[in-house]
């Protein structure tokens, strides 16, 4: 019994299955019937909608309904026309040159194609081609005024040009610029004239131009290497590296054989992680580490004399070394170079000011802090500095009490005692006939003074200080 049940279900669910195959075979059929019912547009169709999108500005969209057209029907040089005037809206010249040739082909006598590849041509700088388009229409139309005229730019635009080139080579940066600009206004993109334009702007530290005239040059081709090396450049000397990095690497990224931008890369790389080290070692104050921070900063300097930006940071972080080595007298150069090339660093004049202490110049120093203030009043570090000067400045005119010991100022107690005895027996008056007693009695005076403040433990703290204990001594003696 269960045999012959088991028996009849698989018999009912294959019907089932089948049933099913049916339904899903029909159902496709019907399907594929109904799609091939519905009818494509024509080409003429597409270009209507292309025209209509071009009306409204929807350029991307027109490209698209014509190449819909041409898909239809790439026998007609219609869509290829409407298309390349859609890819000139949108700068893609290239493009737009490619279809211009297909409409040539298709119809070699079409005048409106022949001039808007010349246009094309000499927009590019490629004279010799636009030349050869006008000859042609010239044939077909001798009295044409409009190709006679765009034959007269195209010889000014190669006059210039090889004036440009030839004002490059002589290295007269200005005139070069010049000619290209006059280039550039008959043939807007000319990569030959743009690119020489930004060499020469770069040259003459004009470095917005370069980025301008390098950005148009990628609107018209994205992997033109040499406008993002120039780019690179020009970024870098605005001071930018991160940027200037940036395109380095797509340059390498796009041609790992590049050699100018492989090398600059390195080069920079190199650089920033010179000059990263260095500020590290001097913001810590280590002055064990800051011989190695001027050798990193004077390999810095050799990396462009050309990158002007960079100077001053170089010269100034250059005299922040040397003021933790303690040679005041190179300080004082590299400062003295870094605010000849921007006066408004407040930091190398308090470093100046660091300098002159260092000398013992007290009053130069204040001189210096004042002019840090002079700059931001609200600077603490000038403030700090300025009266730390002025401190020194006073200090410098007081007595030395350890220099009339002749001991150090980090002399024990024992050493002042030592000494006082020695200089007291030394210059006492009754030592001394009467034609030396005055210069005795002055040295045993201040010999005496300078003892009783050292050998005081408040009296010494409070003059190593900076207060005026001098006043209140000679009243005590």
């Amino acid at each position: 019994y269960l045999h012959n049940l088991l028996k009849r279900m698989r018999n009912r669910l294959a019907t089932a299955q089948a049933s099913v195959a049916l339904l899903l075979a029909a159902a496709l059929i019907s399907s594929s019937v109904l799609a091939n019912d519905i009818p494509k547009p024509t080409a003429e169709e597409l270009i209507k909608k292309g025209d209509a999108a071009i009306n409204q500005g929807k350029y991307d969209e027109a490209i698209t309904h014509f190449s819909d057209a041409i898909n239809a029907d790439s026998s007609s040089f219609q869509p290829f026309w409407k298309r390349a005037v859609a890819y000139l809206q949108k700068q893609k010249y290239r493009e737009a040159l490619a279809d211009l040739n297909q409409v040539i082909s298709l119809n070699p006598q079409s005048v409106p194609a022949l001039l808007r590849r010349a246009k094309i041509y000499r927009d590019m700088g490629k004279f010799s081609e636009a030349k050869k388009d006008i000859s042609e229409i010239l044939k077909l139309r001798p009295a044409d005024k409009e190709a006679s005229q765009l034959k007269e730019g195209i010889d000014q635009a190669d006059e210039h040009l090889e004036a440009g080139r030839k004002m490059f080579s002589a290295q007269r940066w200005r005139d070069a610029v010049h000619s290209f600009t006059k280039a550039i206004e008959l043939a807007p993109v000319v990569e030959e004239g743009r690119l020489m334009r930004a060499r020469a702007s770069l040259k003459l530290r004009e470095y917005n131009i370069v980025v301008d005239d390098t950005s148009a040059l990628l609107k018209v081709r994205k992997n033109n290497l040499d406008a993002i090396y120039v780019r690179a450049k020009a970024f870098m000397y605005l001071g930018e590296t991160d940027a200037a990095l940036n395109h380095l690497r797509e340059c390498v990224r796009l041609d790992p054989d590049f050699k100018d931008c492989i090398q600059e890369n390195k080069r920079l790389r190199a650089f920033q992680k010179s000059l990263q080290s260095a500020e590290d070692i001097l913001r810590g104050g280590a002055s064990s580490a800051s011989s190695q921070a001027l050798a990193n900063i004077e390999s810095c300097f050799q990396y462009d004399p050309e990158w002007h930006f960079m100077l001053p940071k170089l010269h100034l972080l250059k005299c922040k070394a040397l003021v933790h080595l303690r040679q005041p007298d190179k300080a004082l150069d590299a400062c003295t170079t870094a605010l000849d090339l921007d006066n408004n660093l407040i930091e190398g004049l308090i470093l100046k000011s660091e300098a002159y202490l260092q000398q013992e110049e007290y009053q130069k120093a204040v001189d210096e802090a004042q002019r840090a203030r002079d700059l931001d009043g609200n600077n603490q570090q000038a403030y700090d500095q300025f009266l730390k000067a002025q401190k020194l400045l006073k200090m410098s005119k007081r007595k030395d009490y350890y220099k009339i010991l002749g001991v150090a100022k980090t002399a024990s107690d024992k050493e002042i005692k030592r000494a006082y005895r020695k200089l007291a027996l030394q210059w006492h008056p009754d030592k001394h006939p009467p034609e030396t007693q005055e210069e005795a009695q002055q040295k045993f005076r201040d010999v005496s003074e300078a003892h009783g403040v050292l050998s005081d433990n408040q009296k010494r703290a409070r003059y190593d200080n900076g207060e005026d204990v001098e006043e209140q001594q000679q009243q005590g003696n």
